[in-house]
């Protein structure tokens, strides 16, 4: 891992690069050899200055199911699954040959200076002998949100981790180097460092807006005309902390700016019912009363606009109850904004257009249409799934599901369930999808004859129990509707944690040039597994390297070509609502993720019946 070394300037991270290996087959049993260059994130500060400076209820929050690097031996890396606060270096090992402190001095001959700091436990999940850490000794890895929220911080280690296509190449080439030399000591082995596939570029959708087709260029689209179902904002309420008239000014610039917006789109933004948040009431307690009062006004839609510098405020907690209050127990859709987002006057109406057209979806209201492929049935449900974890926190797990419910899939059934601590097979999914095909039922008085469901989120390790489990849960789902019921069904599963990446390629007079793949770049043979499985990179990439994502069919009973896949997968990346333009996954994948994300890290339980059929959550 200890490949390079780069400590940030001015910030208490350090930047460790190596890389990994991953050896296996391919089809026809072809061997394979993956490497993936990687970037650890290394907190300068130990676990144990930690604890020293924060009390053990914000220690828990940051280390429980957190990973920290050993600084001693090979620096290996564990997650925390329990800090042992009972315990401390002078006690005995596990076995009662020595104390802690003996065995660092003898194996490592490193002496610990604190001898009252608990001890951190690490299981492993596969089974294996329990590991107890010495604080002093181990260093948090990876960034809090905080850090991911500072831009000075991600630009400062964008310098480092973002690698141009022909960077990363050389990069893996010099590690490739490296590999070879090592094997040939043990075999007469030949790695080929230029592997070359055939791949396809899959054609773009025509994008419909309003009246208008427009054809996306490089994977993205601009909207400057009247969406497709622009609303009326005639009964919505405002929120926003008044602390100085600075903040009245703010809020009124908010409106006009989100009006003159709106007028872009073809959206009427009539004037809010106001809630002024005085001096007097700058608590979460005060806050949150005004937030019951505005749900108590029926409206369309509740904003709350916060000053961001308000002493004191816990505004995660802020924005947690103020989702639970609207989402959960209102049931009315709610958007949160930061006022200094829309205060400066340079970006406002940028910020704004963005906004109101994500109030505009929220309410109902769809932005723009992906027309359907000619070999879709008009009777078709599209379904995205997955499952949102926060084991750190000891959080129930939260299953975000999303069916579409009309013939060009911009109206969805969205809900969410939790299940227990890190379970990732959803136990539940069958009966998600029976309430799904009933709301389509009732939208549409007949029932889908094709059902094609993307799953997000299970690791290699997980896919034989997915089929197991979760694809004959969903079969029973079906005559459980209707005895007779038996539509066409695939089932995909979508991963976006791989190590595979592609890269175009150009001979010139100066050398091999790299780029990274068009949007809409598709791989479907030579690397692939002998399943049903392709690789699309759907989104065009600017900055750094592009990550395809993988798709395997392990169930499929339709009547649809290959191409068919290839072309819906795509085209449904385009149907994401937060982006004028292609995202990693279908949009209904997405619209999971948000979902299951959302009610995971807040209120923990089911959105209100009333929002089921609203994208409230994006």
């Amino acid at each position: 891992m200890n490949q390079g070394f780069y400590p940030l300037d001015d910030f208490p991270i350090d930047v460790w690069q190596g890389f990994k290996m991953i050896a296996g087959y391919y089809e026809n049993f072809q061997p394979r050899l993956l490497l993936e260059v990687i970037n650890r994130f290394l907190h300068s500060e130990t676990i144990l200055t930690l604890i020293q400076t924060k009390s053990r209820a914000e220690v828990e929050r940051l280390l429980l199911d957190s990973t920290v690097m050993a600084s001693y031996g090979n620096f290996r890396t564990y997650r925390i699954s329990q800090i042992l606060w009972n315990k401390k270096p002078t006690d005995l090992l596990s076995n009662g040959s020595e104390t802690y402190v003996a065995y660092y001095k003898r194996v490592y001959g490193l002496t610990l200076k604190e001898l009252n700091q608990p001890l951190l436990l690490h299981v492993p999940r596969r089974g294996g002998l329990e590991i107890h850490l010495i604080p002093e000794l181990c260093n948090l890895t990876g960034l809090t949100e905080k850090q991911r929220n500072n831009r000075a911080v991600m630009k400062s280690i964008a310098q480092h981790t973002k690698k141009t296509p022909n960077q990363m190449v050389n990069i893996m080439e010099k590690h490739l180097n490296q590999i070879e030399s090592q094997l040939l000591t043990y075999a007469p082995l030949e790695i080929d460092k230029n592997p070359i596939v055939d791949g396809y570029r899959l054609p773009p959708p025509s994008i419909k807006v309003g009246q208008k087709l427009i054809k996306p260029e490089r994977g993205n689209f601009l909207i400057r005309e009247p969406i497709l179902e622009p609303l009326v904002f005639n009964n919505w309420v405002v929120i926003y902390t008044c602390s100085s008239k600075k903040d009245f000014d703010t809020a009124e610039d908010f409106y006009q700016t989100l009006e003159s917006a709106g007028k872009i789109f073809g959206i009427k933004v009539a004037e809010p019912h106001w809630i002024e948040v005085p001096p007097s009431g700058l608590t979460i307690q005060e806050i949150v009363k005004f937030i019951r009062k505005a749900v108590t006004m029926k409206p369309q839609i509740v904003v709350l606009l916060a000053n961001p510098y308000i002493e004191g405020m816990n505004y995660v907690e802020l924005y947690t109850k103020f989702k639970t209050i609207t989402i959960k127990e209102a049931g009315i859709p709610s958007q949160f904004v930061y006022s200094n987002k829309v205060s400066d006057q340079k970006n406002s109406m940028s910020v704004c257009s963005r906004i109101v057209l994500q109030m505009n979806a929220k309410m109902g209201g769809s932005l723009w249409q992906v027309p359907k492929l000619p070999e879709i049935p008009a009777d078709t449900m599209i379904i995205g799934a997955d499952v949102f974890h926060k084991t750190g926190e000891r959080r129930q797990s939260c299953v975000g599901f999303c069916a579409t419910l009309d013939v060009n899939f911009t109206k969805y059934f969205s809900a969410t369930h939790m299940q227990n601590v890190g379970e990732e097979i959803m136990k539940t999914v069958g009966r998600l999808v029976e309430r799904a095909l009933r709301v389509y039922l009732a939208e549409n008085k007949q029932l889908p004859s094709l059902i094609i469901f993307y799953r997000d989120g299970v690791g290699d390790s997980q896919i034989d129990s997915t089929k197991s489990e979760e694809i004959n849960l969903i079969l029973q789902s079906f005559t459980r509707v209707n005895p007779s019921y038996n539509p066409q069904f695939a089932h995909i599963i979508v991963t976006k944690r791989i190590s595979d990446k592609f890269f175009e390629f150009e001979e010139g007079r100066d050398g091999t040039t790299y780029r990274n793949p068009s949007s809409g770049t598709m791989v479907c043979s030579d690397i692939v597994s002998g399943s049903f499985e392709y690789f699309i990179c759907a989104q065009n990439v600017t900055q750094g390297t592009a990550k395809p994502t993988r798709y395997q069919v392990v169930h499929n009973t339709t009547k649809l070509s290959a191409d068919t896949f290839y072309c819906l997968t795509f085209q449904q990346c385009f149907n994401y609502y937060n982006w004028t333009g292609a995202i990693r996954t279908p949009a209904c994948v997405q619209y999971a993720h948000k979902l299951a994300y959302l009610a995971g890290q807040t209120f923990q339980d089911q959105i209100h019946v009333n929002l089921e059929n609203f994208l409230s959550y994006i």
